[in-house]
């Protein structure tokens, strides 16, 4: 996107998706020093703090977040044990 940020469709860039897919991306091999990975480190440094749980709780997932960091999992949570 022209703001630096990473989408998932066509609208403007957010910080779920240009986090998850930083991240995503870097456990892939990418090199953080790619031109579009350091507009995407940019963009987040600038917009600040995440506020999606689902990020939030991936990034817990994955060991890039301390738990601490996550206030509580997403009401949506309590219907996994349905499927699981």
């Amino acid at each position: 996107m022209g703001d630096g940020g990473i989408t998932l469709n066509q609208s403007p860039s957010t910080m779920f998706g240009s986090v998850l897919s930083y991240v995503s991306l870097r456990l892939l091999g990418v090199e953080a020093e790619e031109e579009y990975m350091l507009y995407a480190k940019k963009f987040i440094h600038k917009e600040g703090a995440m506020t999606s749980s689902w990020a939030k709780f991936s990034l817990c997932l994955l060991g890039c977040m301390e738990w601490e960091g996550h206030n509580s999992a997403p009401s949506e949570m309590r219907l996994l044990t349905k499927y699981l």
